[in-house]
Protein backbone atom coordinates (compact mmCIF):
# COMPACT_ATOMS: atom_id res chain seq x y z
CA UNK A 1 0.00 0.00 0.00
CA UNK A 2 2.81 2.42 0.87
CA UNK A 3 4.46 1.94 -2.50
CA UNK A 4 1.24 2.84 -4.34
CA UNK A 5 0.76 6.01 -2.28
CA UNK A 6 4.35 7.14 -2.73
CA UNK A 7 4.08 6.43 -6.46
CA UNK A 8 0.83 8.40 -6.69
CA UNK A 9 2.28 11.38 -4.83
CA UNK A 10 5.39 11.19 -7.01
CA UNK A 11 3.32 11.33 -10.19
CA UNK A 12 1.56 14.40 -8.74
CA UNK A 13 4.89 16.02 -7.88
CA UNK A 14 4.05 15.96 -4.16
CA UNK A 15 7.43 15.18 -2.63
CA UNK A 16 6.43 16.25 0.88
CA UNK A 17 3.43 13.91 0.96
CA UNK A 18 5.45 11.02 -0.49
CA UNK A 19 8.06 11.46 2.22
CA UNK A 20 5.37 11.61 4.92
CA UNK A 21 3.98 8.26 3.76
CA UNK A 22 7.50 6.80 3.70
CA UNK A 23 8.16 7.95 7.27
CA UNK A 24 5.00 6.24 8.51
CA UNK A 25 5.96 2.87 7.02
CA UNK A 26 7.25 0.23 9.43
CA UNK A 27 8.68 -2.39 7.07
CA UNK A 28 10.80 -0.35 4.66
CA UNK A 29 12.23 -2.44 1.83
CA UNK A 30 14.09 -1.64 -1.40
CA UNK A 31 10.83 -1.07 -3.29
CA UNK A 32 9.82 1.72 -0.90
CA UNK A 33 13.31 3.23 -0.97
CA UNK A 34 13.24 3.17 -4.78
CA UNK A 35 9.84 4.83 -4.83
CA UNK A 36 11.00 7.71 -2.65
CA UNK A 37 14.41 8.09 -4.31
CA UNK A 38 12.77 8.14 -7.75
CA UNK A 39 10.21 10.67 -6.49
CA UNK A 40 13.00 13.04 -5.45
CA UNK A 41 14.98 12.41 -8.63
CA UNK A 42 11.98 13.29 -10.79
CA UNK A 43 10.51 16.11 -8.71
CA UNK A 44 13.49 17.56 -6.85
CA UNK A 45 15.48 18.59 -5.10
CA UNK A 46 18.01 16.33 -6.80
CA UNK A 47 20.51 16.76 -3.98
CA UNK A 48 18.10 15.07 -1.61
CA UNK A 49 18.16 12.02 -3.88
CA UNK A 50 21.82 11.54 -3.03
CA UNK A 51 21.13 12.07 0.66
CA UNK A 52 18.41 9.42 0.65
CA UNK A 53 20.71 7.02 -1.17
CA UNK A 54 23.45 7.51 1.41
CA UNK A 55 21.01 6.99 4.27
CA UNK A 56 19.71 3.82 2.62
CA UNK A 57 23.27 2.51 2.27
CA UNK A 58 24.07 3.45 5.89
CA UNK A 59 21.10 1.34 6.98
CA UNK A 60 22.52 -1.63 5.10
CA UNK A 61 19.92 -1.73 2.33
CA UNK A 62 21.59 -2.85 -0.91
CA UNK A 63 20.69 -0.83 -4.00
CA UNK A 64 19.34 -2.44 -7.13
CA UNK A 65 19.48 -1.23 -10.72
CA UNK A 66 16.43 1.02 -10.21
CA UNK A 67 18.04 2.74 -7.24
CA UNK A 68 21.31 3.26 -9.07
CA UNK A 69 19.70 4.55 -12.28
CA UNK A 70 17.76 7.16 -10.28
CA UNK A 71 20.83 8.22 -8.32
CA UNK A 72 23.00 8.44 -11.45
CA UNK A 73 20.27 10.55 -13.08
CA UNK A 74 20.31 12.87 -10.05
CA UNK A 75 24.10 13.13 -10.39
CA UNK A 76 23.57 14.15 -14.02
CA UNK A 77 21.08 16.85 -13.00
CA UNK A 78 23.52 18.17 -10.38
CA UNK A 79 26.58 17.78 -12.65
CA UNK A 80 27.95 15.77 -9.72
CA UNK A 81 30.45 13.69 -11.66
CA UNK A 82 32.47 12.84 -8.53
CA UNK A 83 29.45 11.27 -6.85
CA UNK A 84 28.49 9.54 -10.09
CA UNK A 85 31.94 7.99 -10.32
CA UNK A 86 31.63 6.76 -6.73
CA UNK A 87 28.31 5.13 -7.57
CA UNK A 88 29.81 3.52 -10.65
CA UNK A 89 32.65 2.12 -8.55
CA UNK A 90 30.06 0.54 -6.23
CA UNK A 91 28.44 -1.02 -9.29
CA UNK A 92 31.76 -2.47 -10.41
CA UNK A 93 32.44 -3.76 -6.90
CA UNK A 94 29.20 -5.73 -6.83
CA UNK A 95 29.43 -6.65 -10.56
CA UNK A 96 25.75 -7.32 -10.93
CA UNK A 97 24.45 -4.40 -12.96
CA UNK A 98 26.58 -4.64 -16.10
CA UNK A 99 23.73 -6.06 -18.16
CA UNK A 100 21.15 -3.43 -17.22
CA UNK A 101 20.37 -1.26 -20.25
CA UNK A 102 18.66 1.57 -18.33
CA UNK A 103 21.56 1.88 -15.91
CA UNK A 104 24.15 1.73 -18.71
CA UNK A 105 22.33 4.50 -20.57
CA UNK A 106 22.10 6.59 -17.38
CA UNK A 107 25.87 6.35 -16.95
CA UNK A 108 26.56 7.29 -20.57
CA UNK A 109 24.13 10.21 -20.23
CA UNK A 110 25.87 11.37 -17.04
CA UNK A 111 29.30 11.27 -18.64
CA UNK A 112 28.13 13.08 -21.77
CA UNK A 113 26.16 15.81 -19.96
CA UNK A 114 28.99 16.40 -17.49
CA UNK A 115 31.37 17.06 -20.38
CA UNK A 116 33.15 13.72 -20.27
CA UNK A 117 32.49 12.62 -23.84
CA UNK A 118 35.52 10.32 -24.05
CA UNK A 119 34.35 8.41 -20.99
CA UNK A 120 30.80 8.33 -22.37
CA UNK A 121 31.98 6.76 -25.62
CA UNK A 122 34.27 4.33 -23.81
CA UNK A 123 31.50 3.21 -21.45
CA UNK A 124 29.01 2.89 -24.30
CA UNK A 125 31.26 0.42 -26.07
CA UNK A 126 33.18 -1.32 -23.30
CA UNK A 127 31.29 -0.77 -20.06
CA UNK A 128 28.18 -2.75 -20.86
CA UNK A 129 27.44 -6.16 -22.27
CA UNK A 130 27.76 -6.80 -25.98
CA UNK A 131 23.99 -7.20 -26.32
CA UNK A 132 23.43 -3.64 -25.06
CA UNK A 133 26.29 -1.85 -26.84
CA UNK A 134 24.24 -0.70 -29.82
CA UNK A 135 21.34 0.65 -27.77
CA UNK A 136 23.72 2.33 -25.32
CA UNK A 137 25.76 3.85 -28.15
CA UNK A 138 22.56 5.30 -29.64
CA UNK A 139 22.04 7.22 -26.39
CA UNK A 140 25.16 9.23 -27.29
CA UNK A 141 23.43 10.73 -30.33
Amino acid sequence: MGYALIDMYSKCGSVFEARAVFKRMTDINIVLWNSLITCYEQNGPAGETLGLFMRMMDLGVMPDEITLASVVSACTTLSAIKEGLQIQSRMIKFDKFRDDLVLSNALVDMYAKCGRTKEARFYAFFGCSFEHQFATAISLL
